[in-house]
């Protein structure tokens, strides 16, 4: 089994052409031998280690070297005596890659893959009293798919924000006709079907590519880019992995194409017949410039004649998380992995982590990125809660028809035509976005935290790549209102109804009249939340506060009382060295904690408000008719849900 680690150590090395010989004392880690010929040493090289070790005289042997390129270390041991322990490992005197206390004098490790920079430590141990003669041969290559390589699902990405996630991709590969052009296959065309021949997509009229796809994405305009990935899949011979790892990109625009190549620890594969099935990842948020055509080519993976069961295939899909003030709260996640999903197997998972509104529409969707599902290959499925999700070309009831993937790309119940090719088969390739909220499959409603989620088939086999969970959070809506300000010596109000009616002038003490309060962003926001636990802070900048001035009428008070800028003896404190206010409101607010603030009928519900006073004096070094307060006070809220 071939794994790809990110430090890589260990114990005991040797290599053929050059002979490297025991220099002691290196019997322990403290005193670790570097290979000097290996270290920093890329593919190909061959050397070799030669060493003496003795239970009591000389027991440990350590070596290490650092890589400064990916390939594969081949080591074979060698010794004129047994009772001997040879280790290989990400650390010293760890044995991760290999460990062998056998009474043998020859122990042949596989050989496993490494990334530049990735250490390598051996370890040889001698367990009897006598001298023992050893040898290693190292063989350092150039990477190739070799065994497996598969990688657990995890969280890559996760995040509340105000914003949403979308998925975009298509497929490489289509069929050959009579004429030698590349086409759609009809809709009841497997990849491996033995009278198919397979040929590349090239829609970009740019010579120098051998393959090419596109596909559109559509995001609001004004939305920012907080994250993006490129994910690709194929299936390629052992020797193209340096091949595989690279793959073009261009975004709406662009003139040219940007190379990007992967990283060895986001290469995953495993091994079926002479071809190896792989997936390849990349952050890209950088080059996301927007809406737009984005494009893929050169995209290594096999197309030509039937070569076995499994077929040939190759896509790619890029996932955009944006962000946008105006947008839903939502928790977004990404998990990432790669794994062969067989017949009559599963991956389960938890999604967790969210709070869905307690009444109201839901919104709530899930993606989904595989390659090698078949058109005709039934019996695969996606459940959420207990319940398949469905779509308008997966919708039997009947589970010998699950055919979830099926080698489609679509969208809330729709195929996706804004790509090209525009094909309804796409040989292998999956790209989904259901709509798993109240508005779609009903399956996330009110007040839901958490969700189960199973991916498995009972028939088909296919390589699960990537997938997203994106739902509407609980939202309460707490704000402030600057209600009014009026200049304390002259009882003269400045500002009312959000604009000044008078002068601001320097060294003057005004009083700020606010209120604090859970309200609705616009008359179209129906459903909001209650807010428990209610803290508001208001730090002031250019504003000098006066000491001891704050008052507040909570909810359910009948006027206002005074506030200490102590902390611990009430409802609220002043930290002189932060310029900040800090204030507890809602029922049951006390000296220690904040209290609930249910939403306002409306804007001119008093009851639903804390009025809150302070006095203060702007520093300003002119008299004005308008400041923008935005750059005298920031306001931030805490609340638990």
């Amino acid at each position: 089994m071939l794994h790809v680690s990110k430090i890589v150590f260990l114990f005991l090395i040797i290599l053929n052409s050059v002979l490297i010989a025991d220099s002691e004392p290196n019997n322990s880690c403290a005193q670790v031998e570097i290979v000097s010929s290996l270290n920093g040493a890329t593919p190909t090289i061959s050397r070799t280690i030669n060493g003496t070790v003795h239970q009591t005289l000389d027991r440990f042997d350590y070596y290490a070297f650092t890589v400064s390129a990916s390939g594969i270390l081949d080591f074979n041991y060698t010794a004129d005596k047994t009772n001997a322990s040879f280790f290989i490992g990400s650390s010293c005197g760890g044995s991760q890659y290999y460990s062998n206390t056998d009474n043998s004098s020859t122990k042949n490790p596989a050989p496993f893959f490494v990334s530049a920079g990735d250490t390598i430590y051996l370890l040889i141990e001698r367990r009897y009293a006598s001298s023992m003669n050893y040898n290693i041969s190292v063989n350092y290559t150039s990477p190739t798919f070799s065994g497996s390589n598969f990688k657990d699902f995890s969280i890559l990405y996760s995040e509340n924000l105000r914003g949403d996630i979308r998925m975009i991709g298509n497929t490489i590969m289509g069929q050959r006709n009579s004429q030698g052009n590349t086409v759609c296959p009809s809709n009841n065309t497997n990849n491996a079907d033995g009278d198919i021949r397979t040929q590349h997509w090239d829609i970009d009229g740019v010579s120098s590519t051998f393959n090419s796809s596109s596909s559109t994405l559509s995001i609001p305009e004004g939305a920012i880019i907080q994250k993006a990935y490129l994910y690709w899949q194929g299936r390629v011979l052992s020797n193209q992995y340096n091949n595989a790892k690279s793959i073009k990109f261009r975004q709406p625009g662009a003139p040219n194409y940007t190379t990007l190549t992967a990283s060895d620890n986001n290469m995953h594969w495993t091994s079926y017949g002479s071809y190896y099935p792989y997936q390849a990842s990349v952050e890209v948020t950088s080059l996301i410039n927007g809406s737009g055509t984005y494009t893929v080519a050169d995209l290594n993976t096999y197309a030509g004649s039937y070569i076995d069961g499994l077929g040939a295939y190759g896509a790619w899909s890029l996932i955009i998380v944006y962000k946008k003030d105006d947008a839903l709260l939502q928790n977004i996640t990404i998990y990432d992995g790669y794994q062969t999903i067989a017949s009559n197997s599963s991956q389960n998972f938890t999604l967790s982590g969210f709070l869905t509104p307690s009444n109201g529409d839901v919104n709530s969707k899930f993606l989904v990125f595989t390659g090698e599902g078949d058109v005709d290959l039934l019996r695969d499925y996606v459940n959420i809660s207990g319940t398949r999700l469905t779509r308008f070309n997966d919708n039997s009831i009947y589970s010998t028809q699950f055919n979830t993937f099926n080698a489609s790309i679509t969208e809330n119940n729709s195929y996706v035509t804004s790509r090209s090719p525009n094909c309804q088969n796409n040989l292998g390739i999956d790209i989904h976005t259901y709509n798993v909220g109240t508005s779609g499959l009903g399956i996330i409603g009110n007040n839901q935290t958490n969700a189960t989620l199973q991916i498995g088939t009972n028939q088909d086999a296919y390589y699960l790549s990537v997938f997203a969970f994106a739902t509407e959070l609980y939202e309460p809506r707490v704000c402030y209102y600057i209600d009014t300000i009026k200049q304390i010596d002259t009882n003269t109000t400045i500002f009312e109804n959000k604009k000044f009616v008078g002068e601001v002038e320097a060294d003057k003490e005004y009083e700020f009249d606010i209120w604090i309060s859970n309200m609705k962003k616009n008359s179209s926001d129906t459903f909001i939340e209650t807010a428990r636990l209610v803290q508001v802070y208001m730090n002031m900048y250019n504003v000098d506060y006066s000491e001891n001035s704050m008052s507040m009428q909570n909810l359910g008070a009948v006027s206002k009382s005074p506030l200490s800028d102590a902390t611990g003896d009430d409802k609220g404190e002043f930290a002189s060295d932060q310029n900040k206010s800090t204030w507890r409101v809602g029922i049951d607010a006390n000296e220690s904690q904040g209290g609930t603030l249910a939403p306002a009928s409306n804007f001119n519900d008093d009851s639903k408000k804390a009025f809150i006073t302070y006095k203060g004096k702007f520093q300003v070094e002119q008299n004005a008719t308008a400041i923008d307060l935005v750059n005298f006070f920031k306001f931030k809220a805490s609340f638990q849900t």
